[in-house]
């Protein structure tokens, strides 16, 4: 069973997913947020708004030209604490046109790749319950704007960016006086690197040796899918002593002493199905 699991792990790690494109021409708009902003919006519920968009158009010379800002959520703001009322509650958008474009962006098209991956549980000990992951990929959209969020230059914001850089130079390192001696390692009933080991054995059980035929076919069906194996992946996939393993790869397989696979094992030429050239050719 264990070495299904770990099967189970190595075809999951190369597995090919099917991508969802049918919003991959969906416009999207690429909005550089300052960075006070974007840690307000981490704070922030997944499911919860955290501001709204506003687009104005008012005559500048005789042409009607449109204003985009964002107007932040009032509820959100709050979390921040004293300094709510030092942030902007509207921040305009400087949206990039074809005259201020950068060099480097242009002929660039830039799309968003979503991934949502259904993870078994960390405490989930039953192995013969495991079921791999459900990994969904989809293409969100393509960015077609972007833009550059600016928070208005106002007296407020001026000290809410003295109070940053204050913060910022602060320094990291100081003194503190100890009034009586510090034990930096207390002591534990055990280790929970040694609960995790205790509770493995328990559920994995010891390594038995079997057959040899039967871990010699093991081994075979291992060396189909990769040329080089260490020790102790073989004995994660064949559950066998490190000595009893070992006696039985000296009969059908090589170890290797130079780099680049050096202590790495190999099967000997006869049970090998390629031939040494085209070894030599893929560089292994």
């Amino acid at each position: 069973m264990s070495s299904k699991l770990n099967s189970d792990y190595l075809i999951e790690a190369h597995a090919l997913n099917a991508v969802e494109t049918s919003r991959a021409r969906d416009g999207v708009w690429l909005v550089k947020v300052p960075k006070y902003l974007a840690e307000l919006w981490q704070k922030a519920d997944s499911d919860a708004a955290v501001g709204k968009i506003v687009m104005r158009a008012k005559e500048v010379n005789g042409k009607t030209v449109s204003e985009v800002s964002l107007v932040s959520d009032q509820a959100l703001t709050k979390k921040v604490g004293p300094e709510a009322e030092l942030l902007p509650s509207e921040h305009e958008f400087l949206i990039q046109t074809a005259a201020n474009a950068s060099t480097s962006m242009v002929g660039q098209e830039l799309s968003i790749l979503c991934e949502d991956t259904d993870l078994p549980d960390k405490d989930q000990s039953d192995q013969a319950s495991y079921k791999p992951s459900l990994k969904k990929l989809s293409i969100f959209g393509r960015v077609t704007s972007r833009a550059e969020c600016r928070p208005p230059p106002d007296s407020k914001y001026m000290k809410l960016k003295a109070r940053q850089m204050i913060a910022y130079n602060k320094p990291k390192n100081g003194v503190q006086v100890l009034e009586g001696p510090v034990r930096n390692f207390l002591p534990v009933a055990d280790h929970s690197n040694n609960i995790e080991y205790d509770q493995r054995k328990r559920i994995e059980g010891k390594n038995l040796r079997r057959d040899k035929e039967e871990v010699k076919a093991d081994l075979f069906k291992a060396f189909e899918q990769h040329q080089y194996y260490a020790v102790k992946d073989l004995v994660l996939i064949t559950r066998q002593p490190v000595s009893y393993l070992t006696e039985i790869l000296r009969e059908i397989a090589v170890c290797n002493n130079k780099p680049p696979h050096k202590f790495m094992w190999e099967l000997k030429p006869e049970y090998r199905h390629y031939s040494g050239d085209a070894d030599s050719k893929s560089g292994l």
